[in-house]
Parts: C-alpha cells; sequence; structure tokens
C-alpha cells in the first residue's frame, strides 16, 4: 500500500477499502467515516464508548453496532466498526473537531481513497 495507508491502520482501512471498492460504496463508506467522527467529536458518551477500558470488547461491539445500525449506516460501516470493537481496537478513532484524527484506519481510508480517485481521473 503505497498510497500511504500503513501499519496496523492500514491493513484495516485497506481491507475495508477493497470491499467498499468491490461493492461500489467508496463515497458512501467515506461519508459514514466522516460522520462518525463528528459524532466522535459532539458526543461525551460516544466517546466514552469509544476509550472506555472499563467496556468489554463485546459490549462496545454490541453499542456501536446498535448506533451504527439506528444511524443508518450501510452494512459494511456497521461491520468494520463491530470488528474493530471486537478486535479491541475502537479506540483507534479519537474524535476531533473536524471528523476522525488523522492517526486513524479512516484516515488511511482517505489516502486510499484519493489515491484511487487520482489513477481514476
Amino acid at each position: 500500500m503505497s498510497s500511504g495507508a500503513t501499519g496496523l491502520a492500514g491493513r484495516y482501512a485497506g481491507a475495508l477499502y477493497a470491499l467498499a471498492v468491490d461493492s461500489n460504496k467508496v463515497d458512501s463508506i467515506h461519508d459514514e467515516l466522516g460522520s462518525l467522527g463528528a459524532m466522535l467529536g459532539e458526543s461525551q458518551d460516544l466517546k466514552k464508548l469509544v476509550e472506555s477500558p472499563i467496556l468489554s470488547r463485546g459490549e462496545q461491539q454490541s453499542a456501536i453496532t446498535a448506533i451504527m445500525v439506528k444511524s443508518g449506516a450501510d452494512a459494511l460501516t456497521v461491520k468494520f466498526l463491530g470488528t474493530l470493537a471486537a478486535n479491541g481496537r475502537l479506540s483507534a478513532l479519537p474524535p476531533r473537531h473536524s471528523g476522525i484524527s488523522a492517526r486513524t484506519c479512516p484516515s488511511s481510508w482517505s489516502s486510499l481513497r484519493r489515491s484511487h480517485l487520482s489513477r481514476r481521473a
């Protein structure tokens, strides 16, 4: 992944990106990840859910899945976030006022998307 997606975040983003391309959902998944970043920046409860060392992986997975389903997120986004939670990686989604932090999986996703779009142009 020479597009800037590296490390663990790059692997998660790369897997999600490949599935999104196969499903022709790149733009909608990208938008949902941006919306999640905004929600994390606005909701202390959601931030606590994501960062809590007290909640089990299963509890985090159930909660984030329910939140994303209720928000109308695509099944691919729901499964991705559920997988992050199940693997104890949900805390890799720290909030930032304008979206998700540059250190996160979605940032690597954005790098992949920009690379993909530049190749299509």
